[in-house]
């Protein structure tokens, strides 16, 4: 029989949500830490509960795969929980499952999508058994908070070694992603791209050498960073063959097409999701539900009307302009995006950098974007946010044209700003994490965008 005190974290967790909800909050962490506060033991009571858990993770892409993988379930009537607003530390997945906890419904009926924080998930797993874990990638990010990013491989690795009946879903393309498992006998399963397009724009690697023997890692095609066809010639680490693969890839700013195999089996794709990243979020979220037990067909069928997340590729109108918002947390994904930009000349760009714990106070590393092949593509750039001038700053070193920057650090008013100075249709804004929470609560306190908890 369940204590006083678990009922109490319950109610009162509920009470918070509303609370939140009501006064435009959000409520996505608070309501579990509260929930925690009272009774520790709440998130194992919970979670334990449910029928399949599956636990997405890694630098970038965690969000918009947890989001494929639960519009799919959503489109097969398969009765799922899931932090759909991002918030990924342990708390906001304990207020995931209490906002849908009630004496009717005991969970044991539903699956658990859960996106993870990189650095959290080897605590979340002490509390709750994932049935799979998809690892997304890894890239340098938050160094302040994560450290360097072997050191996540090296415990994702030790996760693996731990729980031998847990399928760890891995990218075979990323040398860190695919040391996890590497040699285990851990249940795993590959994807991976096959893009030739894709070489000619690599980005900076965040690792040279084997995890293993740390000689150089020798590669055959390198996609973005260290991600690609990859071979250690000292110990005789390397690529996996992927379990699913695409290929014949087109994708732009409105949506990708492309080809997949899996299993002999060939299928054409047509998603509403933008870039080659994207490409990998859906081939990892169809091999989550494949562990599922849905087959790959039925996946697919039920593909079309995934959309992007909050701020993630998202799209709205202001007057006659088309407002793109592009999420950059990294250098590799603000590479990445920068790639999808590539093919457009004369484009109008609002890049909004905070340092918030959030987004990594140490903001170095817009050094190390290939900011250079953006100023190419652009007629106007507006910096804003707590290090406007920071960014600023790197924009005239990489020989940008100072008459085309403007810099504003509120980002509202910097959006306004680009509207009035630009003779585009189109306005693309890059920010990172808190910026784009921020702006959105901005836009939502104008009714042109929802609440991201609602979205």
């Amino acid at each position: 029989m369940r204590s006083l005190r678990f009922y109490t974290g319950v109610l009162l967790g509920k009470l918070a949500i509303r609370l939140s909800r009501l006064f435009r909050f959000g409520g996505t962490s608070f309501p579990g830490k509260l929930a925690l506060s009272i009774y520790p033991s709440i998130l194992k009571d919970l979670g334990g509960r449910l029928r399949f858990k599956a636990f997405i993770t890694g630098t970038n892409g965690k969000t918009t795969t947890a989001r494929v993988i639960a519009g799919i379930l959503e489109s097969l009537g398969i009765d799922y929980v899931h932090n759909r607003a991002g918030a990924n530390l342990p708390r906001g997945v304990c207020t995931s499952l209490i906002e849908r906890y009630s004496f009717n419904d005991d969970l044991s009926g539903a699956s658990g999508i859960f996106e993870i924080d990189e650095a959290h998930l080897s605590f979340l797993v002490r509390d709750i058994t994932p049935d799979t874990v998809v690892i997304t990638n890894l890239f340098r990010d938050q160094l302040d908070r994560y450290g360097e990013v072997d050191t996540l491989a090296k415990a994702f690795r030790r996760i693996a070694q731990a729980n031998p009946d847990t399928t760890f879903i891995v990218n075979a393309d990323d040398p860190l992603v695919s040391s996890v498992t590497y040699n285990l006998p851990a249940k795993a399963l590959y994807f991976g791209i096959d893009h030739r397009d894709e070489e000619t724009f690599s980005g900076i690697a965040d690792i040279k050498s084997c995890p293993f023997c740390d000689e150089t890692l020798m590669y055959s095609r390198r996609y973005m960073g260290h991600q690609g066809i990859f071979e250690c010639p000292a110990c005789g680490f390397k690529r996996r063959e992927p379990d699913i693969v695409a290929y014949n890839i087109d994708s732009g700013i409105e949506g990708s097409s492309f080809n997949i195999s899996f299993k002999g089996k060939r299928f054409h794709i047509e998603v509403r999701l933008p870039g080659i990243y994207n490409v990998y979020n859906v081939l990892s979220a169809l091999l989550a539900c494949y562990s599922m037990g849905i087959p790959i067909e039925t996946s697919i069928e039920n593909l079309a009307g995934i959309r992007t997340a909050f701020g993630r590729g998202e799209r709205f109108n202001l007057g006659s302009k088309s407002i793109y918002m592009l999420l950059a947390k990294n250098p590799a994904s603000f590479n990445e995006i920068i790639q999808l930009l590539s093919d457009r000349n004369g484009i109008t760009v609002i890049l909004i950098i905070n340092d918030n714990i959030q987004d990594g106070t140490d903001v170095s590393w817009l050094w190390d974007v290939n900011f250079e092949i953006l100023m190419e593509r652009s007629s106007l750039i507006v910096t804003s946010g707590r290090r406007a001038y920071d960014m600023a700053l790197r924009l005239k070193y990489g020989g940008f044209d100072t008459s085309r920057l403007l810099v504003e650090e509120d980002s509202l008013k910097a959006l306004n700003l680009a509207i009035e100075n630009s003779d585009k249709d189109e306005i693309y804004i890059i920010p990172t994490y808190t910026a784009m929470l921020e702006l959105r609560k901005k836009l939502e306190s104008l009714g042109i965008t929802k609440g991201f908890w609602e979205d």
